[in-house]
């Protein structure tokens, strides 16, 4: 008894510490700011507090002093001035104001911006402290970072050259003339969506920072740098009939570049994360073919979305793969990072969380011996656990870089579980996680060492089916393409993305889906491609996980896209591009290895490739987003859904005319308006149309199938000139001027002279 009351004594006398004075203070911090907070959201909501009236106007001024009182009172009475301790007592002390703020911010109740802030911010740091915990307890056994310099110095100074020999080329190629063509849809960016962006941050509207359902957020901050150079909104008013080509050409010239040379400082990364999982062989291999890769590079010279979504999730699958190899954090940390981005960019990069979902079960099939002596309850708890803090980090990143989240919070579903590719199967993944969860704790596993084991018995069978399916996908378009389209017409599948369904079905969608990737790459590495496929069918021979993984991503890919019902244009699939190019990088270096080439011919073969491919950015200039390979027949093309491609010289051609000022031009490519200086029109209306005279006619491949459709939909044709444009575009009229992009014949821009009296 007496040893109980000595307890209880002591627990009094910890409780009556802790209600010392300066707990009492800080519950005085804590209950004003709540009541102030309180106050200033009522005041917005239209039921105004006289008493708080003085703070209507002075909100981010009172909020910044109050909580630097907090901060310094927490000094004072602080011992030691640690970090995480200051951090802590802030946290709680502040955390009754922040369930306050998320409560009506949540109940869609208007609330003041400066309170919508402080609530992200405290958001961000909460759940950066949460992370670190994690962290902490897992440092004991995983190591956080490496030793750069070590790392740069096992390179060598002659690898580390040719990388930024690559990144050169690729900047020289990418940046000439980059405000020399039009691109679709770029005017909803440059005149619309970035400026306002930066106009509604500059405000403080966080709700109108949402510019587009993609979101492509990234774009608008990056590009957005544009703006301290040229102002979009002294050329809205002309663009698309301009009379200034050279202005046009800046205006372009300073939202592009930006975003190109992001791009381009992110390439090293490529390098530095295929060598942490395949060595400095394919690291080099995968660099060459990724930095100087045609799609990719006239890609990134466009301002949209896809411009850089690829780098993105290239980046964040690769870290996540150089987490499994060697389990250290800073990699986990830096998929997070990255998916976070990715999806700030486009909500198409969810599908991320599929897929690293998928690789803890791939991983434990064809890694077992990784994991040999770690039971499967503890391999999937540690596997689980690992992800929960890749996507907690990506969606804190997607949270504080995303301010119209702050207002709506919801919003964040639309990037996970009610995205269009999550709306319908989101369900099946939660029974599936849940029955995982009722099996590893209650279970102990059981069920899972019965499904696994079994797969891991079969791995060679599963694997090979996987292989064989992508090979014969391959031989398929081959076989396809050379004999005529006869069996689905690949060109007129993508040239109607989001209806070619109907009319093709699932298998017309999904094979028409490797005919960009097949002949869009160059052929060495197209061989690279199907040798490392190929290899990973041979018996008793290292299995090649890592582009055993990314061929499964690209199936992913191509299988969910297609149930979608959405077509895959080169566009649509630029992030597949340089998964591709690393497993050709990943066949190729795993050969260079087993032969053990000497170093002078590696570095003869090195420097060849990056020739080679510099002669290939030459030949295609400035067509590099239409480049298609030697082994597509010349009457076929790729870039069907081209966005803008001939349209600067077919301007070019009409200025030489006399006179281009006053001519009229009607064109079905409206980027050709951008760049000549007379009246130009893209209208299919009848009363517009009617009323103009049309001097020149411009046509090209890529909008025929949109202009056919919509005069097959109307009684007569909406031009008045003698021609029948279904004639232009059949060739049965011969044009006066003809551009063949990339010398394809089926890829073309021509020009008519109207005949019409």
């Amino acid at each position: 008894m007496k040893e109980i009351g000595v307890r209880l004594l002591k627990i009094i006398k910890e409780m009556r510490n802790k209600f010392s004075l300066e707990y009492v203070i800080y519950l005085f911090f804590s209950g004003a700011l709540l009541v102030s907070f309180f106050a200033m959201a009522r005041s917005k909501t239209g039921h105004p507090i006289h008493y708080f009236a003085f703070l209507r106007n002075g909100y981010g001024e009172f909020i910044g002093l109050w909580l630097l009182l907090l901060l310094l009172t927490i000094l004072f009475f602080s011992n030691t001035w640690k970090l995480t301790g200051v951090a802590k007592k802030m946290a709680f002390i502040l955390l009754p104001a922040e369930i306050l703020i998320l409560t009506m911010i949540w109940g869609s109740k208007l609330v003041d911006m400066w309170l919508v802030l402080f609530s992200a911010v405290y958001a961000v740091i909460f759940s950066l402290y949460l992370i670190w915990l994690w962290h902490a307890r897992r440092i004991g056994s995983k190591a956080a970072h490496e030793n750069l310099g070590g790392w740069i110095k096992k390179q060598g100074w002659m690898r580390l050259t040719l990388v930024l020999v690559i990144i050169f080329i690729n900047v020289f190629f990418g940046l000439r003339n980059i405000g020399k063509f039009a691109a679709v849809d770029e005017a909803l960016w440059t005149f619309d969506r970035i400026p306002h962006f930066w106009k509604n941050i500059g405000e403080a509207d966080w709700n109108g920072t949402r510019v587009s359902d993609k979101p492509g957020l990234t774009v608008a901050m990056i590009s957005g740098l544009g703006l301290v150079f040229q102002d979009p909104m002294e050329f809205e008013k002309t663009y698309g009939q301009s009379s200034d080509p050279q202005a046009t050409e800046n205006l372009n010239r300073a939202f592009r570049i930006p975003l190109y040379i992001v791009m381009a400082l992110l390439l090293p990364f490529f390098y530095f994360l295929v060598e942490k999982i395949a060595g400095r062989n394919a690291a080099m291999f995968a660099m060459i073919f990724i930095g100087l890769s045609p799609p990719l590079i006239g890609m990134a010279r466009i301002i949209n979305p896809d411009s850089i979504l690829w780098v993105f999730t290239g980046i964040a699958i690769l870290a996540y793969f150089a987490y499994l190899e060697g389990e250290k954090l800073a990699y986990l940390y830096l998929a997070g990072f990255f998916l976070g981005i990715a999806l700030l960019t486009k909500y198409v990069a969810n599908i991320l969380f599929v897929y690293f979902f998928a690789l803890i079960f791939l991983e434990y099939i064809v890694h077992k011996k990784a994991y040999a002596g770690i039971a499967v309850k503890d391999y999937f708890k540690q596997k689980l656990s690992e992800l929960s803090i890749l996507f907690f980090i990506s969606i804190v990143t997607f949270y504080a870089l995303y301010p119209a989240v702050w207002v709506k919070p919801q919003r964040i579903l639309l990037a996970t579980i009610q995205s269009q590719a999550f709306s319908s199967t989101w369900p099946l993944f939660a029974v599936i996680l849940i029955l995982m969860l009722i099996d590893i704790f209650l279970l102990r596993g059981k069920v899972l060492s019965v499904v696994l084991g079994f797969f891991e018995k079969q791995k060679r069978v599963v694997s090979s089916s996987v292989i064989i399916f992508f090979l014969g996908c391959l031989a398929f378009v081959f076989v396809n393409t050379y004999s005529g389209m006869s069996f689905f017409d690949f060109e007129s599948i993508l040239a109607s993305p989001k209806s070619s369904y109907f009319s093709s079905g699932l298998w017309g969608v999904l094979l028409a889906n490797f005919y960009p990737l097949v002949f869009g790459i160059s052929p060495v590495a197209l061989l690279l491609l199907i040798w490392a496929s190929l290899r990973l069918l041979r018996k008793n021979k290292q299995f090649d996980r890592w582009a055993f993984y990314l061929i499964f991503f690209i199936l992913l890919y191509y299988v969910g896209s297609s149930v979608n019902q959405v077509a895959s244009p080169v566009r649509y699939q630029i992030m597949i591009f340089p998964l591709a190019l690393i497993i050709a990088g990943l066949g190729v270096g795993a050969l260079v290895d087993a032969y053990a080439i000497k170093v002078k011919q590696l570095y003869g073969l090195f420097l060849f490739l990056i020739a080679a491919s510099a002669a290939v950015l030459y030949l295609n200039y400035p067509f590099y987003l239409s480049y298609a390979s030697k082994l597509l027949p010349n009457q076929y093309y790729l870039d069907v859904k081209d966005m803008g491609s001939g349209s600067y010289e077919m301007a070019n051609f009409l200025n030489s005319l006399p006179q281009p000022e006053k001519l009229t031009i009607w064109t079905d490519k409206s980027g050709v308006c951008n760049f000549f200086p007379g009246k130009c029109s893209s209208s299919m209306s009848n009363n517009e149309l009617k009323a103009i005279k049309i001097d020149y006619i411009v046509i090209s491949s890529g909008r025929e199938s949109r202009t056919t459709k919509m005069i097959a939909s109307r009684l007569e044709s909406p031009l008045n000139y003698e021609m029948h444009l279904n004639d232009l575009y059949l060739g049965k009229v011969a044009p006066i001027f003809e551009l063949k992009i990339n010398g394809r014949d089926g890829q073309y821009v021509r020009v008519f002279k109207n005949n019409q009296e």
